[in-house]
């Protein structure tokens, strides 16, 4: 069943709704047959510009809808989200760095505002990716000859990079959000803001990954990946957590527990402020996640119910939500009937009152993003965030 089609992809492009079935490819029935979604996927794929007929079954429609899809190259997206929190306030969602991440950057509408005077930059969740996409993002917030990172290796070279040209961001203040599983590129970048007292950092110690490492091909096909270097910020903290005396679960959970703090090495930035070593980003204001919570929640993701709960909703509701506004939906329209419908499919799991007005809230942000996108999802879904509602705050 189709979630949403990615904006200007081939399903996009000639008419795929959210809550779509796809009962045939090529006249090779799928439905009603034991096959995964990897197998789905594999029929659809092919040589770009090649041609592929589909069947979908579509609510609301008696017969079956033929189209015909164009393969091509699917747009992936690395900026999340970029909007305005308000007038003057603008938020970034950076989900990865990749080669496309500062042309999504440079062309989305709060880049290009004029009366941004604030920047949130969330890195929550970024496992990291490009190097050189992260250290042009720090130049846009940095002044030219200031420090991004630099590494060393065990004969103690140094290979320093800084920013180098003039930054749209050098003169707004800065918030960076960042997490358990904010790691390498994200943590580059939010080390190099803390360490020039560039802007506040707010959330839980990042996961510490922070090892330069090259490929060497051996002589039988093989390949070896060597740890040759690592990351340090620019007061001197090295990003990568310490392996040594540590089983693999330790050192895994590691970045949930703030007693590591305990042994921590004090480092000092440009306006001698304290920071702390010990591997990964300790923030400047510290918002624990909370850890029990997930563990309850497992088995709701585990089997899918949040995405399959909005997808359901959207088939069973397709009158009623063509009838209003994205605005009017974001304000509660439908909330009522949103509300008891995700609580029917969530009564099974036995949740507490809390988690099943998160769960529900939950629901209404992926039934947002099918219809509307990335910004009506996470305008929803960060609502009281703790960690957003903190950065919005600071001043």
């Amino acid at each position: 069943m189709a979630v949403r089609a990615l904006e200007n992809g081939p399903s996009d492009l000639v008419g795929i709704q959210p809550g779509d079935q796809i009962v045939a490819v090529e006249k090779e029935n799928i439905s009603g047959i034991k096959i995964n979604t990897d197998q789905v996927v594999g029929k659809l794929r092919g040589k770009r510009g090649s041609k592929v007929k589909i069947l979908v079954k579509r609510s609301g429609e008696s017969k079956l809808l033929s189209f015909t899809i164009t393969r091509a190259e699917i747009p992936i997206h690395s900026v999340d989200a970029a909007y305005m929190l308000d007038s003057n306030t603008a938020y970034f969602k950076i989900g990865e760095f990749s080669r496309n991440t500062m042309d999504e950057f440079k062309s989305s509408y709060p880049y290009n505002n004029p009366k941004v005077k604030k920047v949130i930059m969330d890195l929550r969740g970024n496992g990291g990716g490009y190097l050189n996409t992260c250290t042009q993002l720090a130049d846009e917030f940095l002044k030219s000859g200031e420090m991004i990172v630099y590494t060393k290796d065990r004969l103690h070279e140094k290979r320093e990079m800084l920013a180098s040209k003039e930054g749209r961001f050098e003169e707004v203040k800065l918030v960076v959000l960042i997490d358990h599983e904010s790691a390498s590129a994200s943590e580059i970048f939010a080390g190099a803001m803390q360490d020039n007292d560039r802007g506040i950092i707010i959330g839980t110690r990042s996961f510490g990954k922070g090892l330069v490492q090259e490929i060497f091909n051996l002589s039988d096909g093989s390949q070896l990946r060597l740890t040759v270097s690592r990351y340090h910020t620019p007061s001197g903290r090295c990003i990568q957590k310490p392996y040594k005396d540590l089983d693999y679960e330790t050192y895994a959970m590691s970045h949930y527990s703030l007693d590591t703090l305990k042994d921590s090495t004090v480092y000092y930035t440009q306006s001698k402020r304290k920071v702390y070593g010990g591997g990964g980003i300790y923030p400047d204001i510290v918002i624990e996640s909370d850890t029990l919570k997930w563990q309850q929640l497992r088995e709701v993701y585990k089997n899918d119910v949040i995405r399959e709960s909005a997808i359901r909703f959207i088939v069973s509701n397709k009158t009623l939500l063509k009838a209003i506004s994205e605005k009017a939906f974001i304000s509660g329209a439908v909330d009522d009937k949103l509300n008891a419908f995700s609580i029917e499919k969530l009564k099974k799991y036995n949740l507490s009152e809390v988690l099943n007005k998160e769960m529900t809230k939950e629901v209404k942000a992926n039934v947002a993003r099918c219809l509307y996108g990335n910004t009506a999802f996470y305008s929803i879904r960060l609502l009281n965030d703790q960690c957003l509602e903190k950065a919005k705050s600071t001043k």
